[in-house]
């Protein structure tokens, strides 16, 4: 029998990456009787307090993994462990960099998640915290269990979405992102075949970058988006270098290459060459800045050629260098991508061995039959129809 016109897609093969580095951040222990806010922590159980000040002495046991007798727990003593009620707290004490922040966020009473985050302890069976004298920050265990904590609940948003939207007959929301050269160039029209396809699906849409859109399907706040990498750089990294979390739980589908091309003013002598080599823009100032500069460092050491790379130019959007490009500063670079934005009295040109950003549409991995396995081959399907691919 055949399946129903607008039944959604069956799941594809994953394609699984690696986890990207985890920065553990200071949280401020203002839940410690010394900390900022002057609210007590409350003393985790087995500990004793002494002296006059009442202060908690804490076994150097209680900070160490217990000794098991069998190397993993059951689903039942693991979901017993890591109570989903308590993972939440731990994510917003992250999210807020201090026990009382999560409480405000939570409506919660400080002394109230400090209570969660022991029991989470004692329950894990090891330190989530360290305290130093200058405050509290996640343990590497800590990091670590809130990696899989974010994912644990990003996967449980998307399993209350999916089952709405089955009740409802194939109904709920779809929560697309993606950055402006590409929703210019392809995503805006899958977007609306999607609603065309599927009128019952409330659709929603996100400008931003690819790191921003990446840290939002980590939290459940998009179902896909449109991303790109390149090739020392991954779309869950900030422009600062600072990963945003982990890509682990994300599936891709690689859509295509998007070259950097070399813009310079019209009236250039470069700018009569059909294509440049490194060498040929060796001589000449490139305006460039994270990470697309050290993109740009690398590709040319590949093939021998020191550019000179200036990196004191920082720009939001393409607009404002090209006006300095203009003005005779020097050239840079522009993906082909975003050439709907080149002004009328620069041109681009193709840079051989330049770098290239890969385009590739990004959803929490494993999500069965849902509205985003639908959004992706229709993303799929545009993008060959739109020939911006090559």
């Amino acid at each position: 029998m055949k399946p129903p016109r607008n039944s959604w897609p069956s799941p594809a093969p994953s394609h699984r990456v690696c986890p990207s580095q985890v920065r553990t951040q200071p949280i401020l222990d203002d839940s410690h009787p010394s900390g900022p806010n002057g609210a007590a922590l409350s003393t985790p159980r087995g500990a004793k307090r002494n002296g006059a000040n009442g202060r908690a002495s804490t076994p150097v046991s209680r900070f160490l993994p217990p000794t098991r007798t069998s190397s993993s727990r059951s689903s039942l003593q693991l979901a017993h462990a890591f109570d989903l009620k308590r993972l939440g707290v731990l994510r917003e004490v992250a999210r807020g960099g201090s026990f009382a922040a999560a409480a405000d966020a939570l409506s919660f009473t400080p002394s109230a998640v400090s209570q969660q985050m022991a029991t989470l302890e004692r329950d894990a069976g090891t330190a989530l915290f360290e305290r130093t004298s200058q405050g509290t920050r996640l343990s590497v265990a800590g990091s670590a269990l809130l990696i899989h904590a974010d994912a644990v609940l990003a996967r449980l948003a998307v399993a209350d979405a999916e089952l709405r939207a089955i009740i409802d007959g194939r109904g709920g929301s779809l929560r697309v992102g993606s950055f402006t050269s590409a929703t210019t160039a392809f995503t805006a029209l899958a977007v609306e075949t999607f609603r065309e396809r599927y009128p019952s699906v409330q659709v929603h849409f996100a400008d931003g970058e690819p790191y921003e859109s990446v840290a939002r399907l980590r939290n459940g706040e998009l179902d896909i988006a449109v991303v790109y990498d390149l090739d020392h750089w991954t779309s869950a990294t900030d422009y600062d270098g600072v990963p945003v979390g982990s890509d682990l739980d994300l599936e891709h589908l690689g859509l295509f290459d998007d070259p950097f091309m070399v813009v310079l003013p019209i009236a250039h002598p470069l700018a009569a060459s059909d294509g440049l080599s490194m060498k040929d823009i060796a001589t000449e100032p490139i305006l460039a800045s994270s990470p697309l500069a050290e993109e740009l460092k690398l590709a040319a050491c590949q093939v021998g050629v020191e550019l000179d790379i200036d990196d004191s130019y920082h720009a939001v959007g393409f607009e404002a260098l090209q006006s300095f490009v203009l003005a005779g500063r020097g050239a840079m670079l522009m993906p082909r991508l975003a050439l709907g934005w080149l002004r009328r009295d620069l041109t681009a040109r193709p840079l051989e061995a330049g770098p290239v950003r890969h385009v590739k549409v990004a959803y929490p991995a494993a999500t069965c039959r849902s509205p985003a396995r639908a959004m992706r081959d229709i993303v799929e399907q545009v993008v060959g129809s739109c020939k911006v691919a090559g």
